[in-house]
């Protein structure tokens, strides 16, 4: 772990060094394309660092929200490009809706724009993919996320074999024996590293190439030692989808086998180590969750099921009503600001306007590609989402809305 003077330190050249970027692409009269690609290019370079944070006067700030939000308000002509898209624009009216009518009206107007990261995000990478064919919008997105595969390996690999509190974080989870990259904590590496994971899968069916097996090897063997077993469903479910759609049987066969060849090497491997026996362990971890959150995450949709309790305020809802939904962090009890699930805290939150959120997802997975299966890459996520509101960590949401907008962007690319 960094001393947070150098966390601080970091956070803040991050911070100008996007700002100055943003000021000289405007000054130079640079292009959308050229304004957007620097954007996910960059936020691709601090991607190990996107979530660091420093807090002076108590306003938290991350390189990702300072380098989102300065990106907007030098380029404001991209506010434009939300009209070509309706449902974000309901999407955001909920969000103010269900925020005004909340016991806690100010927090829950505050808290917007962390929600609607991840569609201001979107949109920016709609406009870098505007004009792109299939193969550039599929080189466009291998060029940006080669670097936070490499980050993701590099930081797994050393902690499993060399130090385990080797982070950027600070991490409680060494005497689990569960490892989180350079990502925040376990589960929120499980989700990203899987996302990466399932593109390396995807190019390499598309492909053959020996680089992408490999880089789909090492992602699965550390996100094995995130101990999540959010990771091994999504997984599955993705490596099943991705399969069951690519026209090549050949390459099918041949991975099938190796994968199964390197399973069972490392079961037997592996099968005696504390990781492995909480990664088959579904039983515990499902009746935790159940008990203590999600029965009463439910309770709080049945008595707030029109408009919910408000955009980012569950914290604050379950204290006043004391409902027991808790944890420790450095010996000190403190109520949970999420139901260990993303689409019961939508719930929650939007009561029966979160139907929103679902015809969102819907929408994008109907979006079927021959050239390259982007719908499976999301899929974990999807999955992870269930046990985790994972859309707090910035590295999440670039991931999302980077593979979100390249299954849009490749439905207009087809229909062009």
């Amino acid at each position: 772990m960094i001393s947070p003077l150098l966390r601080a330190l970091i956070v803040i050249v991050l911070c100008i060094s996007s700002l100055l970027l943003f000021i000289y692409l405007r000054s130079v009269h640079a292009s959308k394309v050229k304004r957007a690609s620097a954007m996910l290019i960059l936020l691709s370079i601090y991607f190990p660092f996107t979530d660091l944070s420093f807090t002076p006067f108590d306003i938290r700030i991350t390189p990702f929200d300072f380098t989102l939000w300065s990106f907007l308000l030098v380029n404001l002509d991209f506010i434009k490009e939300f009209k070509n898209y309706k449902l974000l624009n309901l999407i955001l009216i909920m969000m103010v809706f269900t925020s005004l009518l909340s016991e806690f009206p100010m927090d829950s107007l505050f808290a917007i724009p962390k929600n609607f990261r991840v569609f201001v995000l979107f949109v920016v990478a709609m406009v870098y993919f505007k004009n792109q064919s299939l193969h550039g919008q599929l080189r466009s997105i291998m060029k940006i996320i080669k670097w936070p595969a490499i980050c993701a390996i590099i930081f797994g690999l050393i902690q499993i074999f060399i130090d385990s509190s080797f982070s950027l974080f600070y991490s409680q989870w060494n005497k689990e024996a569960r490892i989180s990259s350079c990502f925040m904590d376990p589960q929120i590496a499980a989700c990203c590293i899987s996302i990466l994971a399932v593109f390396y899968l995807n190019l390499f069916l598309c492909f053959q190439k020996f680089e992408y097996l490999t880089f789909f090897l090492l992602l699965t063997f550390v996100g094995l030692f995130t101990g999540s077993k959010v990771f091994l469903i999504g997984m599955v479910c993705a490596i099943l989808l991705s399969l069951l759609n690519n026209k090549n049987r050949r390459n099918v066969l041949l991975f099938t086998i190796l994968s199964v060849f390197l399973f069972v090497l490392t079961f037997n491997g592996f099968k005696d180590t504390l990781i492995f026996q909480r990664l088959i362990d579904f039983e515990s971890s499902y009746e935790g969750r159940q008990e203590l959150y999600w029965l009463g995450a439910i309770d709080i949709f049945t008595n707030n099921w029109f408009s919910g309790i408000g955009v980012g305020v569950f914290q604050q809802y379950i204290e006043k009503y004391n409902y027991p939904m808790t944890h420790y962090i450095n010996n000190e009890m403190v109520y949970a600001f999420q139901p260990e699930s993303g689409y019961l805290l939508w719930l929650d939150e939007y009561g029966i306007f979160s139907i929103l959120y679902i015809l969102a997802i819907i929408f994008l997975m109907k979006q079927k590609n021959a050239y390259f299966e982007y719908r499976s890459v999301l899929l974990p996520f999807l999955i992870a989402f269930v046990s985790l509101y994972n859309l707090t960590s910035g590295q999440v949401v670039y991931l999302v809305a980077l593979f979100s907008s390249a299954i849009l962007g490749s439905r207009r690319i087809i229909s062009r």
